[in-house]
């Protein structure tokens, strides 16, 4: 659970721009921009077309953090 809670912070804290690069001429901060990437899985089809769907990054980490919970609980 630990883990979980951990993950779940550091996305929080991602998208709140908690971290920082100084050393970057731009000040960089992190924010939602930094997570627009969208990826895909074979396993996930577009039921109108076949083709795999492409998710956002976010959406990826919370499909993450629900399979870590479901373990958790079918470990108890």
């Amino acid at each position: 659970m630990a883990g979980v809670l951990a993950l779940l912070a550091y996305m929080d804290d991602f998208q709140v721009q908690t971290f920082e690069l100084p050393e970057d001429p731009g000040d960089w901060h992190s924010g939602d921009q930094e997570l627009t990437e969208y990826l895909e899985d074979d396993a996930i089809l577009d039921k109108f077309d076949g083709e795999p769907v492409k998710l956002p990054y976010n959406v990826w980490i919370m499909r993450n953090v629900r399979a870590a919970l479901q373990s958790l609980a079918t470990q108890s």
